[in-house]
C-alpha cells in the first residue's frame, strides 16, 4: 500500500504547490503524469484507502478539486484578480452542458457512478479554463507541445520494450502490443493524444531539422504502437486524423497517397482484412440483425455495436418516460436482458446517461468549437487540433472517447492553445 500511495502523495503535493506558484507547471504535472498513471494496474484494481473509489477514480476527483480551489483563491486576491472563468465562449457553451447534464446525477438511481461521470466533463472545463488563464505568450504554446511530447517518452519506451522482448498479449485471436497498459482502449486512446504535439513540432518551421528527423522518426513509431493494439475505433480516428491534416495542409499528394496506404494496408494486414473486408461481408449476409426486435446484444455486426444501439433505441421508443427523455437513464443504459454501461456511440450514450437537453447542449458545444477552429483554420496549430477534434468526433460513431478522463486531460490543454494562439495573432495584427 506504501508503495501505491507514495508516488500518489507526490503527486499530489507537486500539483498542489504549482497550481498556486507555478501555474503553467501544474498542467505539464499533469500531462506528464497521466500516461504514467494509467500504466499502473493497481491503480485501477485497487481501492483508495478508507474510500469506494480505486486510485485513479481518487485522482480525478482531487484533480479539478485543486486547480478550481486555486484559481477561486487566485481570483479572490486583488493583485491576482485578472483570473476569469467566463471569459471564453468555447468553454461558456461547455458550461451549459454541465448544467444540463446535472439533472441526471440527482435523478439517477445509480448518482455515485452518474457523479463520477459528470465529473470526468467537469474536469476538461475546469483544466480549460485552468490553461486558457495561465498561457500566457506565445512561448508557452510551443513549451506546452513540448511537454506533451515528453508525456509520449514513457508509453513509447514501453512499447519498444514489448517489441523488444516479444511480449504479446494474445486477444481474441490477434497478438497485441499493449506496452504494459491494463487495455488496448486504453493504450490507444493515450497515444493517439499525443499525435497533434508531434504534428506541430515537426511541421513548425522552427523546429531544427535534426530534431525533425528524430521527431519523425519517433511519429512512425508511435504510428505503428497505435496499429499493433488492433483497436478498430482507433484506427477509425488515427485515419481521420491523418487525412485531415494533410487536407487542411494542402498537402494534397500525401493526401492520394495516405489513402493509397490505407487501401494497402487493409489489404497486407489479416487483421484488417478479417474486420474490415471480412466484417463488412458479415453484415451484407445479416441485414436483417440490424432490423431484428430480439432482445439480444449480440449480432454479426461490427462486434456487436449495432445491436447494442438497436436493444438501446428500442427501449428509448418503448420504454422511456418524459423524465428519461429530459434527464436521461442513468449510468446503466437500460435493456431487459443485460446491463449496458458503454453505448459505443457518444450520442446515444449522451441521451440515454444524461438525456436529450445536456445531447443537444453537448453537441451544441461541439458545433461551436468546430465552427471556431476551422474559421482560424489558417495557422499549423489550428490545423492540428481541428484534426484531432475531427478524428475524436468520427470515433464516437463507434465509441465514448469524448466520456473519456484521459482524453480530456489533453483535449483541454489542445483547446486552449487553439483559443490563445488566435487571440494572440489578433493582438499582432491590430
Amino acid at each position: 500500500m506504501v508503495t501505491l500511495l507514495l508516488p500518489i502523495a507526490a503527486f499530489f503535493c507537486l500539483l498542489f504547490v504549482f497550481s498556486f506558484f507555478k501555474p503553467k507547471f501544474a498542467i505539464y504535472t499533469l500531462l506528464i503524469a497521466r500516461p504514467i498513471m494509467d500504466h499502473q494496474e493497481l491503480y485501477i484494481t485497487q481501492k483508495f484507502p478508507g474510500l469506494p473509489f480505486n486510485y485513479l477514480q481518487t485522482i480525478g476527483i482531487a484533480v479539478p478539486a485543486i486547480l478550481l480551489f486555486s484559481l477561486i483563491l487566485k481570483k479572490l486576491d486583488a493583485a491576482k484578480a485578472d483570473v476569469a472563468f467566463f471569459n471564453e465562449k468555447i468553454a461558456n457553451y461547455f458550461v451549459l452542458f454541465l448544467i444540463a447534464a446535472f439533472p441526471a446525477v440527482l435523478l439517477a438511481d445509480d448518482p455515485t457512478l452518474m457523479a463520477g461521470d459528470w465529473l470526468k466533463y467537469l474536469t476538461l472545463w475546469t483544466m480549460l479554463v485552468y490553461a486558457l488563464n495561465f498561457l500566457q505568450t506565445p512561448e508557452d504554446i510551443d513549451q506546452l507541445f513540448f511537454v506533451i511530447i515528453l508525456s509520449s517518452i514513457f508509453p513509447l519506451f514501453h512499447f519498444l520494450m514489448d517489441h523488444i522482448t516479444g511480449n504479446y498479449l494474445n486477444i481474441r485471436g490477434h497478438s497485441r502490443v499493449l506496452g504494459g497498459y491494463f487495455q488496448q482502449g486504453m493504450a490507444s486512446r493515450t497515444l493517439l493524444s499525443f499525435i497533434p504535439a508531434y504534428l506541430f513540432m515537426i511541421f513548425r518551421e522552427e523546429t531544427p531539422k535534426k530534431k525533425k528527423l528524430i521527431l519523425t522518426g519517433m511519429l512512425l513509431f508511435l504510428l505503428l504502437s497505435i496499429y499493433l493494439t488492433y483497436y478498430r475505433t482507433i484506427l477509425l480516428a488515427l485515419a481521420a486524423l491523418l487525412l485531415a491534416f494533410a487536407y487542411f495542409r494542402k498537402y494534397y499528394l500525401t493526401l492520394v497517397l495516405l489513402f493509397m496506404a490505407a487501401v494497402m494496408g487493409i489489404l497486407l494486414s489479416p487483421y484488417l482484412m478479417e474486420k474490415v473486408v471480412g466484417q463488412a461481408g458479415t453484415v451484407l449476409l445479416h441485414m436483417d440483425s440490424l432490423f431484428s426486435p430480439r432482445p439480444t446484444i449480440y449480432d454479426h455486426c461490427l462486434a456487436g455495436r449495432f445491436a447494442t444501439w438497436r436493444v438501446l433505441i428500442d427501449q428509448y421508443l418503448r420504454h422511456s418516460t418524459l423524465t428519461n427523455i429530459f434527464f436521461g437513464f442513468g449510468f446503466y443504459l437500460p435493456s431487459r436482458t443485460v446491463d449496458v454501461s458503454i453505448a459505443h456511440n457518444q450520442l446515444i450514450q449522451t441521451i440515454f446517461r444524461s438525456g436529450t437537453i445536456a445531447a443537444f447542449f453537448f453537441y451544441y458545444w461541439l458545433y461551436k468549437t468546430f465552427k471556431f477552429s476551422l474559421a482560424k483554420n489558417t495557422t499549423l496549430i489550428a490545423n492540428v487540433v481541428t484534426s484531432y477534434l475531427l478524428g475524436l468526433t468520427f470515433a464516437t460513431l463507434a465509441g465514448d472517447f469524448f466520456s473519456d478522463a484521459r482524453t480530456h486531460w489533453f483535449l483541454a490543454p489542445y483547446l486552449a492553445t487553439l483559443i490563445k494562439h488566435s487571440a494572440f495573432t489578433g493582438k499582432e495584427a491590430s
